[in-house]
């Protein structure tokens, strides 16, 4: 089910069902905690980075401003390792938007939350810190 609704994710309007999904996981999972879902399961993991990266490289802006939602929502659920192989990529991606005149307000305020919320995540991880 989160690989049908990653496949058809291709703006901010397909991570609502990502992110009801991730949800319902975490609702039915014996501690309530979708943190743990993420964490057992790579594959699925690796599937959101994936995706977050593919929307963060678009020229679309409705489909990079998904990718900073879904990252700014579920980068606390990814692993240190997960985490730390594209962590560059995505500064990379939200810096440029930040400091681009012809990004729209929009765009600049998804880019800050998305950044906030890496910078709050990499906190629990000394190396990431560090970096």
């Amino acid at each position: 089910m989160l690989r049908v609704a990653l496949n058809e994710l291709n703006d901010e309007r397909g991570v609502a069902a990502v992110l009801r999904y991730l949800k319902v996981r975490s609702i039915s999972s014996s501690d309530g905690s979708a943190e743990s879902q993420l964490s057992d399961d790579s594959s699925e993991r690796d599937a959101i980075c994936s995706k977050v990266s593919y929307l963060l490289r678009s020229k679309e802006s409705g489909a990079r401003r998904g990718g900073m939602q879904l990252l700014a929502q579920t980068c606390s659920l990814y692993s240190e390792a997960s985490f730390g192989a594209s962590r560059e990529k995505w500064c990379l991606s939200l810096l440029s938007t930040l400091t681009s005149d012809q990004e729209s307000a929009a765009d600049r305020a998804a880019a800050s939350t998305a950044l906030l919320s890496m910078l709050r995540t990499s906190a629990k991880w000394p190396t990431q810190r560090r970096e």
